[in-house]
């Protein structure tokens, strides 16, 4: 329950000191704001319901895994030759 308070206090007050500027925001700019907070609302979801899906440490896995594990073939088989 804590989490959930926490959370709405800060979504209330992001809302208090930013929400009444979005009607003056150009579309631009309120586009790629919302393309930032994306990946926190992907976290609070993390965060709060404990999902099974991947997390952001998987993601960076999946990405940088097997070209990271080629690269460090690569190093040691310089160092083994």
């Amino acid at each position: 329950m804590a989490e959930y308070a926490f959370l709405l206090l800060l979504i209330t007050l992001y809302l208090v000191f930013y929400g009444r500027d979005w009607h003056k925001t150009e579309r631009k700019a309120l586009a790629w704001s919302l393309v930032i907070a994306s990946p926190s609302l992907y976290l609070m979801i993390l965060f709060l319901y404990h999902p099974a899906w991947l997390g952001p440490g998987d993601i960076l896995e999946r990405m940088y895994g097997s070209p990271a594990d080629a690269i460090i073939q690569l190093f040691t088989s310089f160092n083994g030759s």
